[in-house]
């Protein structure tokens, strides 16, 4: 009897056989949003990385993530919402990824992420920027 291999997003095999053997990425870059086709290819070019793509009919609940013991980034470029990318988040967690960090990539980094307000005391968040997530913190 044969046996069923798993689904894996688009590029998914290829790092399942390096997961197979004991070949990991030093980073796998997960591309969601506009673009994430061409982004993916050109990280493809480079053997230290791997790349996944999240399309936007894909169920990420349906298919597997072959990134344990990987550290990832995703790569967010408009196109999927907060919701989706925390999910994603969450599903590549508990696939095992010892960290996850989101790149929104629609940000406009010449602006400050946060500033002083004097009145209040306090730092003020004025944009997004690079988010770590750690398998024991809580989302």
């Amino acid at each position: 009897m044969a046996t069923v291999s798993p689904k894996y997003p688009p590029y998914g095999r290829l790092l399942a056989d390096r997961q197979r053997f004991d070949n990991l990425p030093s980073l796998v870059i997960i591309n969601i949003g506009g673009d994430c086709w061409n982004r993916a290819k050109k990280w493809l070019n480079h053997d230290a990385f791997s790349a996944l793509v999240v399309t936007p009919d894909l169920n990420m609940m349906a298919v597997a993530w072959p990134v344990k013991n990987c550290s990832c980034l995703i790569e967010w470029q408009g196109g999927a919402s907060t919701d989706q990318v925390i999910q994603l988040v969450k599903i590549l967690l508990e696939s095992g990824a010892v960290k996850v960090i989101v790149s929104p990539l629609n940000v406009d980094y010449s602006i400050p992420s946060e500033y002083f307000d004097t009145d209040q005391q306090c730092f003020i968040k004025q944009r997004d920027g690079l988010t770590a997530y750690y398998p024991w913190a809580d989302l």
